[in-house]
């Protein structure tokens, strides 16, 4: 039965294949970048960067994303308690080049 109800039937599985196979690796995609995410979002919590309970930047946060460099840059800069370094950090945060 060449172009019959045999042909429309092989197309369909077909077309169900490439739908299963699109839908995993979306699915793989997506669990990846979730987990990346999930990640991020703990390692800016034990920065103190992220309240965890409300998903927010903490006050730390927000003068942590005024300076260009990492978190953990950031976290470590303003950390520092040496009045010349926290000035540097300053001008940096304030640096609009």
């Amino acid at each position: 039965m060449p172009g019959g109800a045999g042909g429309r039937c092989t197309s369909s599985v077909r077309i169900l294949q490439v739908a299963v196979l699109l839908y995993l690796i979306l699915y793989c995609i997506l669990n990846v970048v979730l987990n990346r995410l999930q990640e991020a979002a703990a390692c800016l919590e034990a920065l103190g960067a992220l309240d965890a309970r409300s998903g927010r930047l903490t006050e730390r946060g927000r003068a942590m994303a005024r300076l260009p460099v990492s978190p953990r840059h950031a976290r470590m800069l303003l950390q520092v308690r040496c009045p010349a370094l926290q000035c540097g950090a300053s001008s940096i945060a304030n640096y609009k080049g």
